[in-house]
């Protein structure tokens, strides 16, 4: 059986905030006088970090390409008008 201690919990909490918070913010809420010491323990880069990293990229291509068909249907719609006035 585990036995969970302050420290356990501390690293847990602590960990839980490195995975939404900037690096800084973790430091001084953990009380580091050095955000090196911060970054040694609570800076990993796991499995789901980078499953989370690829699909924030391949929104923002999918938002990009959307945009680009956006002003591309536009820019075909203001063109068949200007042609409809001469």
């Amino acid at each position: 059986m585990h036995t969970l201690c302050v420290h356990t919990l501390r690293k847990s909490c602590a960990q839980n905030w490195a995975d939404a918070l900037p690096m800084n913010v973790v430091k001084e809420l953990m009380g580091h006088s050095d955000i090196e010491t911060t970054a040694a323990y609570y800076n990993q880069v796991d499995a789901d970090h980078e499953r989370k990293a690829a699909a924030a990229i391949q929104g923002l291509l999918e938002q990009g390409q959307q945009e680009k068909n956006d002003v591309k249907k536009t820019y075909e719609q203001v063109s068949d008008v200007k042609e409809g006035c001469e």
